[in-house]
């Protein structure tokens, strides 16, 4: 674009402009249509539901393996244990589990309606390092923008949201 708008543009005049507009024109590698065969869709107890429209993008990757994965937060466990007891860090983690398992299940039925091929997994640790290690075998990640934390009128965006976008070097749509 670049090139045919500035063609006649003598001197350094067509460098400069490239220069400054590169960190928002796409290459060629960013213009072309990655191939989606493996879709991660991270959920915890922020997340309380998918919307509809998240499910119909997902059916616009009909070969796509689909997992949805819910993380509960080991940091929160351990803080519980040491600061009420091991009794109620326990019930904690019960809890979550339970809300987590009816989220995977209501989330993989919706996939299942829609012939998505879909797996469930319930997993235990920080929230972002579980999506960013596990990121790496998927090809794109779905993820709330209320993933990890609660969000507010001046943070619309949760803070583990922006450390994952920052750290994975997959293609992201955030919802």
């Amino acid at each position: 674009m670049i090139l045919r708008k500035f063609k006649n543009i003598a001197g350094n005049r067509y460098e400069e402009i490239a220069k400054a507009y590169r960190e928002f024109l796409l290459t060629k590698e960013e213009l072309s249509i990655p191939n989606v065969n493996s879709i991660l869709l991270p959920l915890d107890r922020y997340v309380k539901k998918v919307p509809e429209g998240v499910y119909e993008i997902l059916s616009a990757y009909p070969h796509a393996e689909v997992e949805v994965v819910y993380v509960i937060d080991g940091e929160i466990c351990r803080l519980i244990e040491e600061t009420i007891g091991k009794e109620e860090a326990k019930l904690f983690r019960e809890r979550e589990e339970e809300t987590g398992r009816r989220l995977l299940e209501s989330v993989g039925w919706a996939l299942s309606r829609l012939g998505l091929i879909g797996r469930t997994r319930l997993l235990f640790g920080s929230k972002s390092e579980v999506v960013e290690e596990i990121s790496e075998n998927f090809d794109l990640i779905v993820l709330s923008r209320h993933y990890g934390a609660e969000t507010t009128k001046t943070h619309p965006v949760s803070t583990v949201v922006l450390r994952i976008m920052q750290n994975v070097s997959k293609p992201v749509i955030l919802y």
